[in-house]
């Protein structure tokens, strides 16, 4: 488990879903970390907490300092445990890294060898000693961070070609057990990436993330996003590891969580981006309750097939971060931890509800209707509904024409334009997109086609209907009146008032108004005679033009 600051890069992958809402009826099998070799104590604690995985670190500079020697002792400690294992139905993990001197050329044993056929050489031969009692093998303890890959920048090239030597090897040495890429630091989407780029399809059998990340103190449920998915260091990140791997058709291949878990420290964090910033823990109530909502999550996602606790025991009594991962106390006495991970690992998860809210907010889209068409300005309405939500926009193409935020947007409340640019838009369906987001960087879209038709298209368009009334006497006249349209219909209305000569009628008063509007108008007549009023709505967005004459009337 280590400690990063973020270096990201977006990924264009639009291969993500949404959580259901329903839990799945898959959770992934429960596991656990082991300090140390396995030992009779720690072996009697893992069958005790019901686990069905053991993961247990093997270094290559112990088992073989000397070339071609490998540690009787240490051997025979390996197999009688993991024996053991097998026979209370726990399946042992094997993390292989290190190397020892005469491999690396160093004292330091994080350092990788020189020779990756040597690794894979190494690893074939351990398993073949152990062939039948290791469930799985990692290869390398998160080689994408520089704590644990030392002598230079992490190389997911070279990386790579460790794989793949260690996998033919392994395979050759015990087919049956399987080789989980070495697991990230968090969610670490980008190498998994770089993983594929570098040829190492095929060559693992699930990939591995690690979620306990430093001074970790927020639950399951609580996210970020990176560029639209949900970031690295978010414990739900898995999903955009697996949309990478999906995006190189690999969907098929499972996710190994290999370490998940929360400090149950209640000290300030001391490392990292966060030191002397945060919490570095949640206390021991809230490790168990986390624990608990951890293995809730990841039942939703079949994919994730094994989820191994970190760890097993707190490294010591002192109060730090990394001193208090355990189930069990450094005394040996029991946390909350202890019995929530009981609770998962024989009755599995028993909580119901969602995880987290990943869906965006709903959408309704008022205006245009699908399928409708304009010829001029296109009036634009909707609302979203979110108990978080943060903003509305509306895009035409691709291109964001307008968007609205704040108290305008809030408790379902409708937002509109008319956008007289629609009318520059070349002739034909375009796609109308209403995108709402929430503060979480949720993100909901729904799209609406339209057709831009040319004005003299008149059956594209839809009619409306006018409503006009007159009133007063002598040369005083008042005219009200509206368009009646499914949506504001966006444009102008031309009052016209005319006159009678020679048998013709001549407009002498022309007023323009909204034709959004209820409209009125008061017209002083220009002189006595036959008049008339014309209204005519002059044609917009999805509507054609149209005429209302009010009946004749004398002016004195």
């Amino acid at each position: 488990m280590l400690s990063t600051g973020p270096g990201f890069r977006c990924l264009l992958l639009a291969v993500l879903g949404a959580l259901a809402l329903v839990p799945a009826a898959h959770a992934a099998s429960p596991g656990v970390n082991v300090n140390g070799v396995p030992t009779s104590s720690n072996v009697d604690d893992v069958i005790a907490s019901g686990s069905k995985y053991a993961r247990f670190f093997v270094l290559w500079s112990d088992v073989e300092a000397t070339r071609g020697a490998f540690d009787p002792l240490l051997l025979s400690t390996y197999e009688d445990q993991f024996a053991r294992l097998n026979a209370a139905g726990v399946k042992p993990v094997v993390v292989i890294m290190g190397a020892p001197s005469w491999a690396n050329g160093s004292s330091d044993r994080f350092v990788p060898p020189r020779n990756a056929a040597d690794f894979g050489v190494f690893a074939g031969a351990f398993a073949a000693k152990l062939r039948g009692k290791v469930a799985a093998y990692e290869i390398w303890n998160e080689p994408d961070e520089a704590a644990s890959w030392h002598g230079g920048a992490p190389d997911v090239a070279k990386y790579a070609a460790l794989l793949k030597a260690s996998y033919a090897a392994i395979k050759a040495a015990d087919p049956a057990a399987k080789v989980i890429t070495g697991p990230t630091t968090g969610n670490n989407y980008t190498w998994i990436d770089g993983l594929y780029d570098n040829g190492a399809k095929g060559s693992f059998d699930a990939v591995a993330v690690h979620t306990d990340t430093a001074c970790l103190d927020r639950g399951p449920d609580f996210f970020y996003r990176e560029g639209g998915q949900i970031g690295q260091y978010s414990f739900l990140g898995y999903q955009t590891v697996h949309g990478v791997m999906a995006a190189h058709g690999d969907g098929d291949t499972p996710i190994w969580m290999t370490e998940l878990g929360w400090s149950s420290t209640t000290k300030t964090c001391g490392r990292g981006a966060w030191a002397g910033k945060k919490p570095a823990g949640v206390g021991e109530a809230g490790q168990a309750t986390y624990l608990k909502q951890a293995y809730h999550c990841l039942s939703f996602d079949p994919y994730v097939q094994v989820a191994l606790w970190f760890d097993l025991q707190d490294l010591s009594a002192a109060d730090s971060e990394l001193n208090r991962y355990g189930l069990l106390r450094a005394d040996h006495s029991q946390k909350p931890a202890w019995g929530a991970f009981h609770d998962v690992a024989v009755n599995g998860d028993q909580l119901t509800g969602q995880c987290a809210k990943l869906d965006g907010p709903a959408i309704t889209v008022a205006a245009p209707t699908d399928g409708s068409v304009y010829a001029d300005g296109l009036f634009m309405k909707a609302s979203a509904s979110d108990p978080n939500l943060h903003s509305i926009s509306f895009y035409v193409d691709g291109k964001k024409v307008t968007g609205f935020s704040g108290a305008k947007i809030q408790g379902g409340r409708f937002v509109s334009m008319l956008w007289h640019g629609a009318s520059n838009l070349s002739y034909g369906t375009h796609t109308v997109t209403v995108r709402a987001s929430d503060n979480i960087g949720n993100v909901s879209n729904q799209d609406v086609q339209v057709t831009h038709v040319r004005r003299g298209d008149l059956n594209s368009l839809q009619p409306v209907q006018l409503r006009v009334t007159v009133r007063g006497k002598g040369l005083i006249r008042r005219v009200t009146g509206r368009v009646i349209a499914p949506t504001p219909p966006g444009g102008r209305v031309h009052v016209m008032f005319q006159v009678r000569i020679k048998g013709k009628w001549r407009t002498r008063h022309l007023v323009s108004k909204n034709a959004n509007r209820p409209f009125r108008v008061t017209q002083h007549l220009a002189r006595p005679g036959k008049w008339r009023v014309r209204v005519r709505f002059m044609g917009a967005g999805l509507y054609r033009a149209s005429t209302a004459t009010a009946r004749a009337f004398a002016a004195r």
